[in-house]
């Protein structure tokens, strides 16, 4: 199981990268970036065995992050909520468009789309949507 989640106010994988890194803290000895949110996952063991929070940017759902671990919280107001702590690597996935929702969603495997080649990234993006379009990639 996968969680989706718009990336507000973000322009472009890099510009998440550069924000997530601006945040990025050390957890169990590991640099992770954290997400917050109001609700606890009814799904969280699912998710906790090889789930990914994928990001919509612009429209699209354009990249994924592995979720490490989710953790009940309470800040300092004494408001509960949800931390996702996610690893800092980012796999960048087949550009897939999605309206935009509030919050995060459950996204199942089958409905994921797939990670892309180094070689896929490099092409031109409209030339890549173009022989997509065609059924050629």
């Amino acid at each position: 199981m996968n969680l989706i989640k718009l990336a507000v106010g973000v322009d472009s994988i890099d510009d998440l990268k550069q924000r997530q890194d601006y945040y990025a803290m050390v957890w169990n000895g590991y640099r992770v970036n954290r997400v917050i949110t109001r609700q606890y996952p009814k799904q969280a063991d699912q998710l906790l065995k090889g789930g990914s929070l994928f990001w919509v940017v612009k429209g699209q759902i354009v990249v994924r992050q592995t979720i490490r671990y989710i953790e009940a919280q309470t800040d300092p107001q004494g408001q509960m909520h949800t931390a996702i702590f996610l690893d800092p690597v980012h796999h960048a996935v087949m550009p897939t468009p999605r309206r935009p929702f509030q919050g995060w969603r459950y996204l199942s495997p089958d409905a994921a789309p797939r990670d892309i080649s180094a070689a896929e990234q490099a092409m031109d993006p409209a030339l890549h949507r173009e022989l997509r379009e065609l059924g050629l990639a």
